[in-house]
């Protein structure tokens, strides 16, 4: 179903009208993990740090599983402290919103154009999915878009072999933790969608997190006692490692997600 953007214009003649958006589901998302320095992720500030570094707000930026320095993930070198703290159910959770309809990020593409970009979207879709046999949403569902969600999109991502790659401003991440709301908010985003040999597709979502907006979120959390809050408050100013504006402060925690998605589509 996933048509990149040689095929589509190998196969649309001048008259032909382009093919609808192709839709993906993304059926799990995990936190990406810092081991040893490796860290998926992306260069989000354009700058290879080292720690002290002030350029890079005193932290160290990580590698890439294939080399590629300057990956920014400050979350995932919190995660440990965390999950230690008694939020080690956070991912479980997260993948049982998403199994049961809660949390359905669709991924719009579009046909390439003549110069090369292609238009990506990013939404919400609804309805109860139907999970395989390997405890995840089946591919090939039809879903219903959820309107209550603001679509995001770039009109030009990037594609190179398999590898798509868009730059959305934010992305918001719903998610009831504990009985609490939490309403994540993701600030300039890169994410990237890669088809496998087998057909399937994975891919990296990274951004920034403003530490007040997290202080405030988990704070609200009930059930929790004052540990978690406690240690926000204490360790997270410090793991700020990326700027809202230029020459600022340093108020966003790099953070990575990484995806599985598969294709569907959407009543219409």
């Amino acid at each position: 179903m996933f048509l990149f953007s040689a095929m589509l214009l190998a196969a649309c003649t001048p008259e032909e009208a382009a093919p609808p958006p192709d839709l993906l589901i993304v059926r799990a998302i995990h936190f990406g993990e810092v081991t040893d320095g490796v860290s998926p992720g992306f260069d989000l500030d354009g700058l290879v740090t080292a720690q002290g570094d002030d350029a890079g707000c005193d932290l160290a930026d990580r590698t890439a599983p294939d080399g590629t320095p300057g990956v920014d993930n400050s979350f995932g070198d919190f995660l440990p402290v965390l999950y230690a703290a008694g939020a080690e159910a956070i991912p479980v959770l997260l993948q049982t919103a998403i199994d049961q309809g809660e949390l359905l990020i669709s991924v719009e593409i579009g046909a390439a154009a003549e110069d090369g970009c292609v238009p990506v979207s990013v939404g919400r879709a609804e309805t109860q999915p139907v999970i395989g046999g390997d405890g995840k949403i089946l591919a090939n569902q039809t879903f219903d878009r959820n309107t209550d969600f603001p679509v995001v999109s770039d009109d030009c991502a990037t594609q190179t072999g398999d590898t798509l790659v868009a730059n959305i401003e934010s992305i918001r991440i719903p998610l009831t933790i504990l009985g609490a709301f939490l309403d994540l908010e993701v600030h300039d985003v890169r994410l990237s969608v890669i088809r496998d040999e087998a057909g399937g597709f994975t891919g990296v979502l990274g951004g920034g997190l403003y530490v007040d907006e997290l202080k405030t979120m988990v704070a609200g959390l009930g059930g929790i006692g004052d540990q978690i809050p406690a240690l926000v408050d204490s360790v997270l100013a410090t793991r700020a490692d990326l700027r809202s504006e230029p020459g600022g402060a340093c108020d966003r925690m790099s953070a990575v997600l990484t995806h599985e998605a598969v294709p569907a589509f959407f009543f219409e």
